[in-house]
């Protein structure tokens, strides 16, 4: 029993991460846009320029999220190991969750886009700097899944069936979680955002 309790709060902790990571996601497109000096907004999980925008703005803002969580899945890696070294066992439990949880986000948003999902993003990210197609997605699940091999060497973590389960399960639940969310958040928020025109290309959040 004292076994299910403690993976039902890690799956609660982890899943906090994973909401929490979409919305840093968010927050770093919308640094980009306020770097360039475009007023810009956020909901739980979309970003909102408040302005038309060139192809090249766009591109910049697009790139704030991918940046963003990569970051944020280093930060928590170094983060992490720092107090496991040092004992802090605890705080570690959460850390080790909030790594997960973003490495979660990380893994879905390159199997949706892979699926077919709405790549816009990705696309125009590219081809700023002439990328090959996929390749920002490509990088992200190499990466990610880089990182967790290296988180759990270093955490002296044995991989068993009921691991691999586990973390699955998790993954269903994040997905589901996601579009529960993003249902509620584009029928109560993204109308209260304006349609932009994103060059001569598109328009966002039409």
């Amino acid at each position: 029993m004292k076994k299910l309790g403690e993976s039902i709060t890690l799956i609660i902790v982890i899943l906090f991460s994973f909401i929490s990571s979409i919305l840093f996601h968010e927050f770093g497109h919308c640094i980009f846009y306020w770097m360039q000096g475009i007023p810009c907004s956020m909901s739980w999980v979309k970003e909102f320029p408040l302005q038309d925008l060139s192809v090249t703005q766009y591109a910049i803002g697009s790139w704030g999220g991918i940046v963003f969580n990569w970051l944020l899945l280093v930060l928590l890696y170094f983060i992490t190991i720092w107090f496991y070294k040092r004992g802090k066992h605890s705080i570690v439990y959460f850390l080790k969750a909030l790594f997960y949880g973003n490495s979660i986000v990380q893994i879905m948003y390159a199997l949706f886009i892979i699926k077919g999902t709405d790549k816009t993003e990705f696309i125009y990210a590219q081809n700023l700097l002439n990328l090959p197609s996929f390749s920002i997605i490509i990088f992200t699940l190499v990466f990610t899944i880089l990182m967790l091999y290296l988180f759990i060497k270093k955490m002296k973590i044995v991989v068993k069936l009921v691991h691999v389960g586990f973390a699955f399960l998790v993954l269903i639940l994040s997905i589901f979680l996601v579009s529960i969310v993003e249902n509620y958040d584009s029928k109560t928020n993204w109308h209260k955002y304006p349609a932009v025109k994103v060059g001569n290309e598109m328009i966002y959040n039409e």
